[in-house]
């Protein structure tokens, strides 16, 4: 619930992973029978998936072209396409145009992805009041604002939760989008570190970055 508060959901569109990479994962293998489109610059968990996607370039400041993507998702516009953008560099700090991107994909058929790891806590994501809202998949993980190892989640949106299923089977944890027994002291720890998140000194993550 703490997490839901954190990013203005609902508690039930969550599901709990060992961490960001198995999050990333269990994204992407939503993405079977669909065109998928990815930055150059993503985290290697998201690079990694999928030998036949087509990676968007970036400008000398590591930020996506807006231009060449459009042009690849209309290229690709009879297909269904899965969209895949961080919203903060794990190496860089540059900040992506999530609300350029938004305007552009609502023209077409393409379910959004964010890695949002390195965001939480340092620029602000409420998904039900701003354009988030229309990001159908967000990953993030609770070292990375200060709680406990191992443990991060998926966020979905309704309208993609058919097209979720488990990269991981063997019971009925998590919806049964994730099998195994829940870490509950790790995720009571996620769940504490998010009620601090959006206050941490380090909010304004550009002049961190500069």
């Amino acid at each position: 619930l703490k997490i839901a508060n954190m990013l203005d959901i609902n508690n039930h569109n969550i599901v709990f992973t060992s961490g960001a990479t198995e999050a990333n994962s269990l994204a992407l293998a939503s993405s079977k029978n669909m065109k998928v489109l990815m930055s150059s610059i993503e985290h290697p968990s998201v690079l990694n998936h999928r030998d036949d996607k087509t990676l968007i370039p970036v400008d000398s400041s590591g930020v996506i072209l807006i231009d060449e993507l459009e042009k690849n998702i209309k290229k690709f516009k009879e297909h269904k396409i899965f969209l895949s953008i961080m919203a903060v560099n794990n190496e860089t700090g540059v900040i992506q145009p999530i609300n350029e991107i938004i305007k552009i994909i609502k023209k077409y058929d393409v379910i959004f992805h964010v890695d949002a790891v390195q965001a939480i806590g340092r620029i602000p994501i409420y998904m039900s009041n701003s354009y988030w809202k229309d990001v159908d998949l967000i990953t993030i993980s609770s070292h990375k604002i200060g709680g406990p190892k191992g443990i991060g989640c998926l966020v979905y949106s309704e309208k993609i939760k058919n097209l979720l299923f488990p990269i991981i089977v063997g019971g009925g944890q998590e919806k049964e989008i994730r099998a195994g027994t829940e870490a509950v002291q790790l995720i009571s720890g996620f769940g504490v570190a998010s009620e601090y998140a959006n206050n941490f000194s380090i909010n304004k993550t550009e002049k961190s970055r500069n």
